[in-house]
């Protein structure tokens, strides 16, 4: 489906009301909460998307965002820098949450204990957690970091039981934070 102006830009106001949250908060993560090169990095997907020349259905669209946003990140990244994943902002969140002060420290010290398993992994088994907790499937994380399916399949069942046994899981290595 060809664009005319105005459908060009109802299609990618609509894109930027629906993934642009979404899209940063990856974006932080990736970048290690750099605020201004986040911004930088969406800004951009979204300017790519207003030059595609036709609309992507939604499952597609989504994917390829992220796959533009990875790629623009990683090519800043290795300009200026080593590339790492960043880490989540659960334990800010949760704290305005919690009422039981008990309940608080026991999940303040599960948090500590995730984040430091999380420091602990590998920068790519860290952007599949990522991908993974913002709802993406396999093949979908398959075409972002462009590996196969499988792969990604295999990768991230290690990373999430190396995360639930290292975060005081049961015998059977679920741990009540990961699911």
């Amino acid at each position: 489906m060809g664009f005319t102006s105005n459908t060009r830009q109802q299609y990618v106001l609509s894109a930027f009301d629906k993934f642009e949250r979404q899209l940063t908060r990856y974006a932080l993560r990736m970048l290690h909460r750099d605020h201004e090169k986040a911004a930088d990095a969406v800004q951009f997907t979204f300017m790519k998307l207003c030059e595609q020349d036709s609309a992507k259905p939604d499952g597609q669209l989504k994917s390829w965002l992220y796959t533009v946003c990875r790629n623009r990140i990683i090519d800043d990244v290795r300009k200026n820098g080593r590339f790492k994943a960043a880490e989540s902002e659960l334990a800010n969140r949760h704290a305005k949450q919690s009422g039981d002060p008990e309940k608080f420290a026991a999940d303040k010290d599960d948090l500590r204990l995730l984040k430091n398993q999380i420091d602990q992994m590998t920068d790519q088994d860290r952007e599949l957690i990522d991908l993974w907790s913002h709802g993406f499937k396999h093949a979908e994380i398959a075409d972002i970091v462009a590996r196969k399916p499988g792969t990604i399949r295999v990768q991230l069942h290690r990373a999430i039981k190396a995360l639930r046994q290292g975060v005081g899981g049961t015998e059977t290595g679920r741990s009540r934070m990961i699911k």
